[in-house]
This record gives C-alpha cells, sequence and structure tokens, in this order.
C-alpha cells in the first residue's frame, strides 16, 4: 500500500490509529501559538516568556480541547501543557502565521481560529480567546475589508 511506497522512497512515515485527535490536537498547538507570534510579532518560545501570552496561549489550546470534547474527541494530554512544550522545542521558530503577516501574504487564522469559532457555536461551547485571536490577526492583515 501506499505507506509502504513512501517508506521506500525514503520519508518517515509514522501511523495514527485516531485522525481525529491527532487532527485536534494539532490544531490546539496551531491556535495557542500562531496568532499570538503573529501579533506580538516574536518567536514562538518568547510567548513562555510573557506571562499574559503564556496565559492566552494556554487557554486559546483549552478552548480547542473543550470544542473537541463537545465534538467527542478527547485528547489524551492536558493541551496546556502541550503547546508549552511545543513552544519551547520551537521556541526560535517564526511561526507560518508570523512569516505570512510579514509578507503580506494570506494567513490561515480562519482555518485555526475560525473554525474554532464556527464549531463551537452549534454546540454552545464558548471560545473568547479564539474569538479574539481570529478577529484580531484578521484586522491585522485585513485592513479594509468588511466582516464575513
Amino acid at each position: 500500500p501506499l505507506i509502504r511506497l513512501l517508506e521506500r522512497a525514503g520519508f518517515e512515515v509514522s501511523r495514527a490509529q485516531d485522525l481525529q485527535t491527532l487532527l485536534w490536537g494539532k490544531l490546539a498547538v496551531n491556535a495557542g501559538i500562531n496568532p499570538l507570534t503573529a501579533l506580538l510579532q516574536v518567536p514562538n518560545g518568547e510567548l513562555l516568556q510573557r506571562p499574559d501570552a503564556r496565559r492566552l496561549m494556554i487557554a486559546a489550546a483549552r478552548e480547542v480541547a473543550a470544542v473537541a470534547r463537545a465534538k467527542g474527541v478527547h485528547l489524551p494530554q492536558e493541551v496546556g501543557q502541550v503547546v508549552c512544550e511545543v513552544a519551547s522545542r520551537t521556541a526560535r521558530n517564526l511561526s507560518s502565521m508570523l512569516q505570512d503577516v510579514r509578507r503580506g501574504a494570506p494567513t490561515e487564522i480562519d482555518a485555526i481560529c475560525g473554525a474554532v469559532v464556527r464549531e463551537g457555536r452549534p454546540l454552545g461551547v464558548p471560545t473568547p480567546v479564539n474569538e479574539t485571536l481570529w478577529r484580531l490577526v484578521r484586522a491585522l492583515v485585513r485592513r479594509g475589508e468588511g466582516e464575513k
């Protein structure tokens, strides 16, 4: 199958038993790190050095976990700890969203924080941190556009 072909071609392949858990976990990390680095214009690790940024990063990730739970997806680890670990491991990295903002390119904010808000609303899960980050990044990069 495809996995063997990719391995033979030299790709490192890992298998996920539960793709939804993997996707929601990645979304939690991206929602916590990317918009804040873009707004504050800092590398990932700087979020850990600023207490208010750290709190917002953890809160955004936990909102994602709450939406995931409401959808029946249970993340195996506490996402607040996970997002801090990722920010630490990638401390010098500039997130893709920060790089997009600096280039004036479209960001993935609608697919990250916007998706969390859109998924949370019908489930009755409040996502105020993700909504604020979503709107702030949109305001930063989409000056003059109307509301969607």
